[in-house]
């Protein structure tokens, strides 16, 4: 992949990506690109700004979709310290990003504790009956 530079610092890139079976994967996927924030201890922020790939080869923003903040932080679940991931939603920049990071992540935590106790309620609602091809059979 070559680089160069544009006009009022944006980047551009030829970028070329066969799938034998498909064909050019520029015309099935969505491609973003990737910039990435820290404080360097607990807050890590992902922009993945939207892009495509001209017939040329070269890859420009898409203007008219919006980018995506990703918040990445670590969370103790009982003992056991674990990555957590979370969008971070109504946002279109930077500095919006980071203010709205402690709500965001507690929205998606929230929701994450709520899908929990819903599968634990569903696992509670099974009967285990042995010596049968399929051994779990919902009551």
């Amino acid at each position: 992949m070559s680089e160069e530079k544009k006009e009022e610092g944006q980047e551009e890139a030829t970028v070329t990506m066969i799938d034998q079976e498909t064909g050019p994967l520029s015309e099935s996927i969505q491609l973003f690109k990737h910039e990435s924030y820290t404080d360097g201890h607990l807050v890590y922020l992902d922009v993945m700004t939207p892009v495509k790939i001209a017939g040329s080869g070269k890859v420009s923003m898409e203007k008219d979709k919006q980018k995506q903040f990703i918040g990445k932080s670590q969370v103790d679940f009982g003992g056991r310290v674990m990555p957590y991931t979370f969008m971070i939603e109504g946002v279109d920049n930077v500095k919006d990003a980071i203010d709205q990071f402690d709500s965001a992540m507690e929205k998606a935590l929230e929701r994450t504790k709520e899908k929990m106790e819903e599968m634990k309620k569903e696992s509670e609602n099974k009967l285990v009956v042995p010596n049968k091809p399929s051994n779990i059979i919902t009551v």
